[in-house]
This record gives structure tokens, sequence and C-alpha cells, in this order.
């Protein structure tokens, strides 16, 4: 399937406003539905964590939705997978991770908010995922 990278980038310009609330909605629907990831998130700071999954996303846009994507983008990526694997995570928490994530963003652009738009979002967020994945085996194999 071949990202619309236009409209990606479109739907992040349209989230970007609503960060706070995306963030919100996200985490709060993620561990009512999960309580198991409630002890990853103990004691941080929300606004912290709302710039950094911002961050993740953008780093989605400037991966996917860019004609060159930058080589430091991917680093970034492996990092933040790198960073994931002390929390235990695996594909099944990565596929929860980003059905919440789209649902929360369908919340959010309502209107906007389509299914090709979520086709795109999915393959973008998973393209990322397999990243994250690649990263936190090689800290398991460490």
């Amino acid at each position: 399937m071949e990202i619309d990278r236009k409209a990606l980038r479109n739907s992040f310009m349209k989230l970007a406003p609503h960060k706070t609330k995306l963030a919100r909605v996200f985490y709060d629907g993620l561990l009512s539905k999960h309580p198991e990831f409630s002890a990853a998130f103990s004691g941080i700071d929300w606004h912290t964590q709302q710039e950094m999954l911002m961050g993740s996303l953008s780093l989605v846009i400037k991966h996917i939705a860019v004609d060159n994507p930058d080589p430091n983008i991917m680093i970034s990526l492996q990092h933040i997978g790198h960073r994931h694997a002390q929390y235990n995570l695996n594909e099944d928490h990565l596929i929860l991770f980003i059905n919440h994530l789209i649902l929360t963003m369908k919340f959010i652009l309502q209107e906007s908010w389509s299914v090709e738009i979520e086709n795109d979002w999915r393959a973008a967020l998973w393209s990322i995922c397999l990243l994250m994945l690649k990263a936190i085996k090689e800290e398991e194999l460490k």
C-alpha cells in the first residue's frame, strides 16, 4: 500500500493544535482500558509525555511523509525503541498503542478523518513500530 504522504502531513497539521487533548485522550483511554501499562507511566510528567508523543508523531511524518527523509530520523526512531525496551514492550503492545492512537486521532479529527487517512496512519505507524521492535530485540540480545 502506498501512503498518501501529503494527506498524512495534512492530518498531522490538523492534529498539532490539539496536542494537549490528543495526549490526554490517548493516555487516559489507554490506561483505563489497559491498566497493565500504568506502572510504566507512574510518576511521569504528563506535559513532557505529551511533548514526547507529539515529537514521536513528528518523527513519523519526517520519516514517512517527506521525499528525502533525514537519515538522523532513523537513528532517533531506533533510540526510541531502545528506550522502550526497558518496559518489556512486544509486538502485541505496539499493536494496542497503534489501535488506540488511531481511535484517538479519529476522535480528534472527526469529520476530517477518512478511511484513507486511517490506512495511511496505520501503515506509517506500523513501519515505525517495526523499527522499534528491531531496536527492542537488539536490547534483548545485549
